[in-house]
């Protein structure tokens, strides 16, 4: 009996060898370049939401500190709702350097610059006329206003107050005027501190007319309101307090949280108004008041990794 084999091609055990191995060298320069692809995507993504979202909380704030009264811009260690300086506040021009760290929460008042600008209802002139006879210490005819009925809208959507009113009054006056006995300094616009600086006004029938609260009638009718030709209207005090401390990886970080809708001319303090979340992981908010700009800083803290973070910072100057 005959047998016949046919040779057929193979790889030798070494050839087979010498292909793992340099299946394995690849396959480990591979995935090391995997890695370092997913690692930058992580970190690209991590600096661009930082970014964005510091970016976006500090236009914010700008925006509203624009139509700031400059008199009522302060320094307030968090937590604290009152008016004494130096236990609660500090005018924002004045904080002692060795109290920065601790008076770290910003408020302000602003007017109301939306229904300034409006062509049509709501809207308020900005301009007393101190020649009409409509114009003494219960009311003033502000020329060319057209605000009874939907400026009480406004103020209803911004206070919630049941009757839309509530707004106030503050006259371009000087800081000083010999014939008062009071400073028109940041704390008289807060609290019942508020009479002689801000006057709470409603409205009456005739769209010219502010009349005044009852709140401080015996500092009006003293001789204690001066009355210019200029007035800015208010309706909401803001607040940007750092608050719920917590650490990542070692780092202190906290919510920043604006709080608004609230009057601090009716006795109503930041914890009174609405509270929403500006930004998180904050590890550092600061501003400091200069002669005609107040200038922030934000910087935040984003987390790519159990062990690793980045953080972002912004600065931005409110001029005007």
């Amino acid at each position: 009996m005959s047998y016949f084999y046919k040779l057929q091609k193979a790889f030798t055990l070494l050839e087979v060898i010498f292909v793992i191995i340099i299946l394995g060298i690849v396959s480990s320069i591979g995935s090391s370049a995997i890695v370092q692809v997913y690692e930058s995507y992580l970190m690209q993504r991590s600096v661009h939401n930082a970014s964005i979202n510091t970016e976006l909380a500090i236009n914010q704030l700008a925006n509203r500190l624009t139509y700031r009264m400059d008199l009522s811009l302060l320094a307030r260690k968090p937590g604290q709702t009152g008016n004494v300086q130096g236990a609660d506040f500090y005018p924002a021009r004045s904080v002692p350097l060795d109290k920065r760290n601790e008076f770290t929460a910003l408020e302000w008042i602003t007017y109301d610059s939306d229904s300034f600008e409006a062509y049509s209802w709501p809207k308020w002139s900005g301009y007393c006329d101190l020649e009409s006879p409509n114009t003494n210490f219960t009311q003033i005819d502000s020329v060319g206003s057209n605000h009874y009925y939907n400026t009480k809208k406004i103020i209803k959507h911004y206070t919630e107050t049941s009757d839309g009113t509530g707004g106030a009054i503050r006259f371009m006056t000087s800081n000083y005027d010999s014939n008062i006995s009071k400073s028109y300094s940041s704390a008289c616009l807060y609290g019942g501190s508020a009479s002689g600086c801000l006057f709470p006004v409603s409205f009456n029938g005739n769209n010219n007319l502010f009349t005044f609260s009852t709140a401080n009638a015996g500092d009006r009718t003293a001789g204690e309101m001066v009355y210019s030709e200029f007035y800015q209207y208010a309706t909401s005090a803001f607040a940007v307090v750092p608050e719920n401390e917590t650490t990542i990886n070692g780092l202190k970080v906290y919510d920043l949280n604006f709080y608004y809708a609230y009057q601090p001319w009716q006795d109503e303090n930041y914890k009174d108004g609405k509270k929403s979340t500006l930004l998180k992981n904050v590890s550092v908010f600061r501003f400091r008041k200069e002669e005609n700009s107040i200038r922030i800083k934000l910087c935040v803290i984003e987390r790519i990794s159990e062990s690793d973070e980045i953080s972002i910072c912004k600065e931005k100057a409110v001029i005007r």
